[in-house]
């Protein structure tokens, strides 16, 4: 069983990278459970969206570790960082999060790259997606793609290409 916790404020687009992720995990895994949970007051307050995969059926809800974490916030690194599996991965958006981890972390300036390539933040959790793909190879990038032409998401072409710069970003 593997387990994604991503995790932001209200309005950095946490909930929908984990429905997308949860849904292009669906195409490789047998077992997949999507959850999440943010504050009433939407825009702002504490978002978490979780993904756990498995090769058998998923008999647990919360899991009380997370292979991989993506903080998108210093609130919601604080607050999920304990969580994490020694051996796991970080992924932080490195311009608002200074990680206390000690493990393996990769920083993205996704805020930066969304603003800067597509004109607006709203991608950058897009690209914090792209990166983690590139990353832990949890799934695939085109299974992402998929999900997204598949929904028929505003902005399609900003949102591709938001997951493209976000691997492009943690290429070696």
């Amino acid at each position: 069983m593997r387990v994604v916790r991503i995790c932001g404020l209200g309005g950095q687009g946490v909930v929908l990278a984990g429905q997308l992720l949860g849904a292009a995990a669906a195409r490789q895994w047998k077992f997949v459970v999507q959850t999440q949970s943010y504050g009433s007051a939407a825009r702002g307050g504490a978002s978490r969206a979780d993904v756990t995969v498995s090769n058998q059926p998923i008999m647990e809800l919360a899991p009380p570790r997370y292979d991989f974490l993506i903080a998108m916030s210093q609130p919601a690194h604080n607050a999920y960082i304990a969580g994490l599996s020694p051996d796991g991965i970080l992924l932080y958006e490195r311009d608002m999060v200074k990680p206390s981890f000690e493990g393996r972390k990769v920083g993205v300036a996704a805020m930066r790259i969304a603003k800067e390539r597509f004109g607006s933040v709203m991608f950058a959790n897009m690209v914090m997606l792209g990166a983690f793909c590139a990353v832990t190879g949890f799934v695939s990038l085109d299974a992402v793609k998929d999900e997204l032409r598949e929904r028929g998401v505003k902005r399609l072409d900003e949102n591709l290409g938001a997951l493209e710069a976000g691997a492009a970003a943690v290429a070696h």
